[in-house]
């Protein structure tokens, strides 16, 4: 079965056909069977890890879901959807001080763990690498660096 993105409200259950309306943002919401077990996500037949990728719901062709145990969801996106690693990506666009005290934010998003992340190149907006904060009452400063993707939502 594939589903389409809809309006739904998360974490409505409807008990005429057994369905769980699921999303992490309005707008996003797939039907999955009611389960303990998070979701295992695919992007074009690949398992991933839906928390290290910045994915414009838009972009996305069909959402297929399987309700199976764990349930899986399978995203399909356009045949030119290219992801990038995060930090390759800005390292190969600019020269950067160390890595040291580096800070990566995707929009208002602190990433984690940069070179685990991956972004839909063809969003991509801007990137910031000038941005530096500092530790009240220490030396340390902290680089800043930010990408700004040209819709501010994810899937």
């Amino acid at each position: 079965m594939v589903f389409s993105q809809s309006n739904t409200q998360k974490g409505r259950y409807n008990t005429l056909n057994g369905t769980y309306l699921d999303s992490d943002r309005p707008g996003n919401s797939i039907m999955m069977s009611p389960s303990k077990d998070k979701p295992v996500f695919y992007l074009d037949s690949v398992q991933i890890n839906r928390e290290n990728y910045f994915i414009n719901p838009k972009s996305i062709v069909s959402i297929e879901v399987r309700n199976d145990r764990p349930n899986k969801v399978y995203l399909t996106m356009p045949a030119e959807t290219r992801f990038v690693n995060l930090q390759t990506f800005i390292g190969q666009l600019h020269t950067l001080p160390s890595e040291r005290n580096r800070i990566y934010f995707v929009n208002d998003h602190l990433i984690e763990n940069p070179k685990d992340f991956y972004v839909q190149e063809d969003q991509i907006k801007e990137i910031q690498t000038g941005l530096k904060a500092s530790i009240e009452g220490t030396n340390i400063e902290l680089k800043i660096i930010r990408v700004l993707t040209k819709s501010k939502e994810s899937f």
